[in-house]
C-alpha cells in the first residue's frame, strides 16, 4: 500500500520534472506560490482538485501518481 508521503514524493517529482515554474503552476492550479512551494518539497499535501488539475495541466497519469498502475520502465 502506498503511503501518503510516497504520493507526495511522486507528485514533488512531476513538479520538479515538468520544466515549469513553481510560479506558472501555481497560477495555472489556483493556488499561492507558497503552497506550490511546499507541494515541490513534498511538505504539504494538495488538495483533490489542485492534485487533478495538476495533472491535466501537466499530462500525466493521476494512476502513476498514485501508484494505482505501474510505470513502465
Amino acid at each position: 500500500m502506498i503511503t501518503r508521503q510516497e504520493i507526495m514524493n511522486n507528485i514533488s517529482m512531476a513538479i520538479k520534472n515538468s520544466g515549469k515554474t513553481q510560479a506558472e503552476l501555481a497560477k495555472v492550479i489556483g493556488v499561492s506560490r507558497r503552497s506550490m512551494s511546499r507541494y515541490a518539497a513534498a511538505k504539504q499535501c494538495m488538495s483533490v482538485r489542485h492534485f487533478f488539475d495538476l495533472c491535466d495541466f501537466l499530462h500525466l497519469d493521476s494512476n502513476e501518481i498514485l501508484c494505482l498502475k505501474k510505470r513502465p520502465k
